[in-house]
């Protein structure tokens, strides 16, 4: 029988310590289900094909649940409505900045479990990192209803048919990197800023360390309670927020480049063998408007 006891990265106690998705379970059901193969790939090993995320032991039952119980208001408020057409005005309740902070700290701990990204940051950013951290994990574990320190923001993401940009900036998938991927990331600049970035799909969910309330955002904050528009006319980003995307679209386009041509096959043999998929999936609809794009000369 294998032995799982550790410590709790929460909450600090010895107790059996559960394998938790690093990206929600719900939104890797989602992504194969509205898939053309069914399955993923993530980013590590592009090579492999997937039934599942990222998994790692990071916390004991109890802290699990208190993810686990956020993570359900997200998807039946927030994510499934959104992703299914039927979401225009997002009322919520503190339930929603509680599940920003808690996929913020899920990053945090998995990073520093698997030392990743520390050796990136300048000690100043890293001692504003490490500060965050037990802010958060304080927060958390309190089920406390608010949190004003460190702001978090939610960007809802869809399909661009004419580009808003120079036209010859845009990677050439960028509609399946802004409505498809999954993306996770602990973000400096080398301007001194730092926030956590969790891309779930269409929905991007920011996370500000430093500085902790930024300029230039508008109409994506989330508050204790309050309400967010999904029309774009009262959503303001900053430019260099958009060429953030930018370039992590030309990063998943790079891993994508090093998929193999065997994998490349089996890929194509999965899409034959899958046609009753294609036409309504989700992937096909982020293609088609990528090849909209081009056929406009805007990629």
């Amino acid at each position: 029988m294998v032995n799982n006891k550790g410590i709790c990265k929460l909450c600090g106690k010895t107790s059996d310590i559960q394998l938790s998705h690093i990206i929600p379970a719900f939104v890797v059901k989602y992504q194969k289900s509205t898939s053309i193969t069914g399955y993923i790939r993530n980013s590590k090993e592009p090579n492999l094909r997937q039934q599942d995320g990222e998994k790692y032991r990071l916390f004991c039952s109890n802290c699990e649940a208190i993810f686990s119980n956020v993570e359900k208001y997200f998807s039946e408020t927030v994510f499934m409505p959104y992703h299914s057409g039927l979401l225009h005005t997002l009322n919520y309740d503190y339930r929603l900045g509680r599940f920003c902070a808690c996929q913020a700290l899920r990053k945090i701990i998995y990073n520093e479990a698997i030392s990743e990204g520390a050796n990136s940051f300048s000690s100043t950013l890293l001692k504003s990192l490490q500060k965050a951290t037990k802010f958060l994990k304080d927060y958390v574990i309190s089920e406390a209803k608010s949190q004003n320190e460190y702001a978090n923001h939610l960007i809802f993401m869809d399909l661009i048919d004419n580009a808003m940009m120079d036209s010859h900036s845009l990677p050439d998938n960028i509609n399946m990197y802004l409505t498809r991927t999954m993306d996770t990331a602990i973000v400096s600049s080398r301007s001194g800023k730092l926030f956590i970035y969790n891309k779930l799909c269409k929905i991007i969910i920011l996370t500000f360390v430093v500085p902790k309330k930024p300029k230039y955002f508008e109409g994506t904050r989330v508050f204790g309670t309050g309400s967010i528009t999904m029309s774009k006319r009262d959503i303001v980003l900053p430019f260099n927020f958009l060429r953030f995307l930018i370039d992590r679209a030309n990063i998943h386009n790079e891993i994508k480049g090093k998929i193999s041509d065997k994998q490349m096959a089996a890929i194509e043999k999965d899409f034959f063998a899958n046609e009753d998929r294609v036409v309504g999936s989700e992937d096909t609809k982020a293609f088609l408007a990528d090849e909209r794009l081009r056929a406009l000369g805007q990629l």
